[in-house]
C-alpha cells in the first residue's frame, strides 16, 4: 500500500477550526471526536483546537463554503457513508441496504468527514471512479455492478477479503484489498488475476472494503492512524 496523499487537509481543518491552513501546513495531528489533537506548524508544542461546527451536517456546509468539498456534496445520491454497525457488507440486523443495518441511519463523524475531505476533490472522484470500475471488470464472474460509491474510516489489511463468490462445492473465487482476484479452474489450480483499479485504489493508500447490490465501500486511513 502506498502512502496517502492528503493535500487539502490544511484547508479543512482550517475551515473547520479557528486557525489558518498555514499553520495546519506542517502538523501532526489526529482529528478526534471534539477537537483537533497534535501540534501546529513546525513546533513541538501540543495544542487541542475545537471545531467550530457542532456536527458532522455542519461540518459538511462548511467545508462547501469554504471551497473544500464542491457544490453538491450532500446531495449527491451515489455517494453516501457506510453503516457503522456493518461497515456497508449488509451483515447487520435488519439490514436493508448499505446504510440502514443501524436503526437511525448512518453515523458518521467530523473526524471521518475530515478523513474523506483531506484527500481533496480530484482523488475523491478518482477514488469513486476506480471503485466502480473495478465493479464493471468482475462482473463477467457474477460480481454485482452498483454506481453507488460508501466511505468507511478505519483500519484495512492487504488480505481481508473484499468480494467472493462460490464457484462449486468447495471452491470459491476471492478478491482481496490489493486487487488480487483468485479464480479456481476446477482442476485444483487457481488462475490469478489483478483487477487493475482496485489496485489501484491500493497503491494510493486506500482500498475496496466491500461490494454489494446496494454500493460499493471504499475505506480510508483516518486522519492520524487512530479512531
Amino acid at each position: 500500500m502506498g502512502d496517502l496523499a492528503r493535500p487539502a487537509l490544511p484547508e479543512a481543518l482550517a475551515a473547520l477550526t479557528d486557525t489558518d491552513a498555514d499553520l495546519w501546513g506542517a502538523c501532526r495531528s489526529v482529528a478526534a471526536d471534539g477537537a483537533v489533537v497534535g501540534t501546529l506548524g513546525n513546533t513541538n508544542v501540543p495544542c487541542v483546537v475545537r471545531w467550530t461546527a457542532t456536527d458532522p451536517t455542519d461540518a459538511a456546509e462548511l467545508l462547501v463554503t469554504r471551497g473544500v468539498l464542491p457544490e453538491g456534496w450532500h446531495g449527491d445520491t451515489r455517494r453516501g457513508w457506510a453503516c457503522p454497525g456493518c461497515g456497508g457488507r449488509g451483515c447487520g440486523p435488519g439490514f436493508t441496504g448499505p446504510e440502514r443495518c443501524v436503526e437511525g441511519g448512518p453515523d458518521y463523524t467530523i473526524p471521518d468527514l475530515v478523513a474523506v475531505a483531506s484527500l481533496g476533490w480530484p482523488a475523491i472522484q478518482r477514488a469513486e471512479e476506480l471503485a466502480r470500475e473495478a465493479c464493471l471488470a468482475l462482473r463477467e464472474y457474477g460480481c454485482p455492478a452498483p454506481q453507488r460509491v460508501v466511505w468507511r474510516v478505519g483500519s484495512f489489511r492487504r488480505y481481508d477479503t473484499v468480494w467472493s463468490r462460490d464457484v462449486r462445492k468447495t471452491e470459491t473465487m476471492v478478491l482481496v484489498r490489493d486487487g488480487r482476484f483468485d479464480v479456481p479452474d476446477g482442476f485444483g489450480r487457481i488462475m490469478r488475476h489483478i483487477i487493475l483499479p482496485a489496485e489501484a485504489l491500493w497503491t494510493s493508500g486506500l482500498a475496496l472494503d466491500a461490494i454489494t447490490p446496494d454500493a460499493v465501500v471504499v475505506v480510508v486511513p483516518p486522519v492520524g492512524g487512530v479512531r
